[in-house]
């Protein structure tokens, strides 16, 4: 807990909010650290990422409960995001929250050249998920702009339109079509509806998507 320690003290000391990844994947010699000692530093606007992991260290109890902690921190105001990842997003956890009535503050990919032929692919994609798990359009729309400026502590400049603002805009096309969802597990839902990147607006700047091959 030494580096979460040092972290708590230079966030407060610059004033800015922490973001912790929880749920470990790879070491195998030492006990995981339980969810609710991480959120014993944390305080309002502090963000958890990686919500649906399915490894140790999640929100969810052995029985598929959430954590009594979890609880507590989502209303003393710490933040939830999904962080998709190589690893971290499975569908049957994500169901359990889910369903307990814990939603995303945000949707991000955690994405890397590791991961975006599969099973991340991209942001839209990502959200896509979301929609396939019962999360309706406006909120991904919402998790991934306003929100994620909110998360950012910019919601002054980002994740918004606004007169007289640098043009910040992305375009995505909702697709009807089924197609199989795949979570960091190889776990499959089926899913109904596709978004697609168009192009992005940036001040005075037009990007086109990059040409990967997404399910």
């Amino acid at each position: 807990m030494k580096p979460l320690e040092r972290a708590r003290k230079l966030g407060d000391s610059l004033k800015l909010p922490l973001l912790v990844h929880i749920g470990e994947s790879w070491t195998k010699d030492t006990a995981p650290v339980h969810v609710g000692d991480v959120l014993k530093y944390l305080r309002a606007g502090d963000i958890v990422t990686h919500m649906f992991t399915v490894h140790p260290g999640g929100l969810l109890d052995g029985n598929g409960r959430l954590w009594p902690q979890v609880r507590d921190a989502k209303q003393s105001g710490i933040l939830m995001d999904v962080g998709h990842g190589l690893h971290n997003l499975n569908f049957d956890v994500a169901r359990r929250v889910l369903d307990q009535g814990l939603q995303p503050d945000g949707v991000s990919t955690d994405g890397h050249r590791g991961n975006r032929a599969g099973p991340v692919y991209d942001l839209p994609t990502t959200m896509a998920k979301l929609m396939a798990l019962g999360v309706s359009l406006n909120q991904v729309i919402e998790m991934a702009t306003a929100n994620a400026a909110k998360l950012l502590g910019r919601e002054g400049d980002l994740g918004t339109i606004r007169v007289g603002q640098p043009a910040d805009i992305s375009v995505l096309k909702l697709e009807e079509r089924e197609w199989q969802a795949v979570d960091s597990q190889k776990g499959t839902i089926p899913a109904r509806q596709a978004l697609l990147p168009v192009y992005a607006i940036r001040r005075n700047a037009v990007y086109e998507p990059l040409p990967i091959e997404r399910p």
